[in-house]
């Protein structure tokens, strides 16, 4: 893997990512009830791992100061500066666009509306502001990982 691959894949946060398609699939089996469209949970899958690819990118980009004051994430590729800022935020905003565009393609408004509302709103919007806020600055991402799982859950409901 070359260095610049490894810098645009780490600042997606490849296990957040995972943990959603899991997540996703699970909602997407259930909601099927046996009748399994596979075309309508690739582009599902694909779609919503985009977004949420977006959302941790964009996520990143507004952390940046806070996560150089932690040792945990004084290393990641928006606070050492090896991808730049606004090469970043051009990223997530490429991958938001993907994500969106295939949900809106191959799913339904609905689906599209919770992806926003789900991830990017919560990850890029409250989650920052919270932990500014308060001083909280180890959120645990289960947490907010979990309630955006459960709105894609049903979402998944209402993309059939």
């Amino acid at each position: 893997m070359t260095s610049t691959y490894k810098r645009y894949l780490s600042v997606t946060k490849p296990g957040i990512i995972m943990g959603n398609a899991i997540s996703v699939t699970g909602g997407f089996l259930l909601a099927s009830r046996g009748d399994i469209d596979y075309w309508l949970l690739l582009a599902t899958l694909i779609g919503l791992s985009l977004v949420v690819a977006s959302g941790c990118v964009i996520n990143n980009c507004i952390d940046r100061d806070i996560d150089g004051k932690m040792q945990r994430t004084a290393s990641r590729v928006t606070v050492t500066g090896e991808l730049p800022l606004l090469t970043a935020m051009l990223h997530g905003a490429v991958l938001g666009i993907a994500g969106f565009g295939l949900l809106a393609l191959y799913t339904n408004l609905t689906a599209v509306f919770f992806a926003v509302l789900a991830t990017l709103f919560m990850w890029v919007c409250l989650q920052p502001v919270y932990e500014a806020k308060l001083g909280v600055w180890h959120l645990r991402w289960q947490f907010v990982g979990g309630r955006s799982a459960r709105s894609r859950l049903l979402r998944r409901e209402r993309s059939v």
